[in-house]
């Protein structure tokens, strides 16, 4: 779409850290994000295919993260990080809103790893929530292709299944010279 420019933004974020020992600190973070002129499918019912993408979108995003970190400590490191957050879009002027595609409202983190002599140990989950999908409803079959074709419900009313995954680790370090392992 050859008219289609830059869309435009406005982000805001306040944070604090605090440090409750020498190695082991909380940070919070609060952000707030407004788009405009966001690139969305024309709404006309036959729009020309060089007019297909307007710039009629405007969307916002806003949550807070928490992180709790333990620096090398007794050759012990992890850290746990939450976030809770909403990032919405709609076509400028309407009254509802719809989830982003990429919309996870909880993204949860834990890492931790110990040192014991040469040998190291460490593990990874995470948990976000599932992205925003749109359902089939039903379908139109095309006789020209043979084939069926979806129709789909509103956009974004789904979501898929929350996804986690755990990561383990286990190494061991070998001298390679004095500096060097």
């Amino acid at each position: 779409t050859p008219d289609l420019a830059l869309s435009r933004s406005t982000h805001l974020t306040a944070g604090e850290s605090l440090h409750i020992t020498d190695s082991l600190s909380l940070d919070v973070v609060a952000f707030d994000k407004r788009m405009k002129d966001l690139v969305v499918r024309s709404r006309l019912a036959n729009p020309l295919l060089a007019r297909l993408l307007t710039q009629n979108g405007e969307g916002h995003s806003y949550g807070v993260q928490f992180l709790l970190r333990q620096e090398l400590w007794r050759g012990f490191f992890g850290w746990a990080s939450y976030a809770i957050s909403k990032s919405e879009r709609r076509f400028e002027g309407d009254e509802s809103w719809r989830p982003f595609d990429f919309d996870q409202p909880h993204v949860l983190s834990l890492v931790a790893s110990q040192e014991i002599g040469r040998w190291g140990i460490g593990a990874r989950f995470r948990f976000v929530s599932g992205n925003p999908r749109t359902p089939v409803v039903g379908s139109v079959y095309d006789a020209r292709s043979d084939r069926f074709d979806p129709v789909f419900g509103p956009q974004n009313t789904l979501r898929i299944p929350s996804f986690w995954q755990l990561d383990l680790r286990v190494d061991r370090s070998f001298p390679i010279g004095e500096r060097l392992r």
